[in-house]
């Protein structure tokens, strides 16, 4: 997830560099990518959605269960018999609350699993925008030194 990651950040932020000189890429500062980050990308829309879907994947843990309902009707030697029949578990070994707290517990740990990846996220953009930024500078120092490297060459 990760490598995946700073692919998508490096491919972001390289494309000006790699497209024709006549293209200007626009300026951004670490704050806005991060904000672009968080607003717009799909992924981590995703990874906050996760705890609600464990919660809602939870709720029915501690649900009782569903009763039963049969009908039956018997014909023998002229008559006829009719049986309803309403079946009922009733959990009383405690089982319920502790699926309850198990679902709550399910819901944290979705909840800092989520926190963990948006951190891992922000701490990849990061990483990607200050490469990108010492790739920069890396060029406009070379930039700056070549007229003093033609010198030296003739």
């Amino acid at each position: 997830m990760s490598l995946c990651i700073r692919l998508w950040t490096t491919q972001l932020f390289l494309t000006p560099l790699v497209l024709p000189s006549f293209v200007t890429g626009q300026e951004i500062t670490e704050d806005d990518a991060l904000r672009r980050l968080a607003e717009e990308s799909p992924q981590v829309r995703a990874l906050r959605a996760k705890p609600e879907i464990a919660r809602a994947e939870t709720k029915a843990w501690s649900l009782a269960p569903n009763p039963n309902i049969t009908y039956n009707r018997e014909d023998s030697a002229l008559t006829r018999d009719a049986f309803l029949l309403v079946q009922q578990s009733l959990p009383i070994t405690g089982r319920r609350g502790l699926m309850r707290r198990a679902g709550g517990a399910a819901v944290e740990a979705a909840s800092a699993e989520t926190n963990h990846a948006l951190l891992q996220l922000r701490s990849d953009l990061r990483m990607t925008f200050y490469e990108l930024l010492l790739a920069q500078e890396r060029e406009g120092a070379l930039h700056k030194g070549m007229p003093e490297l033609q010198e030296v060459v003739r």
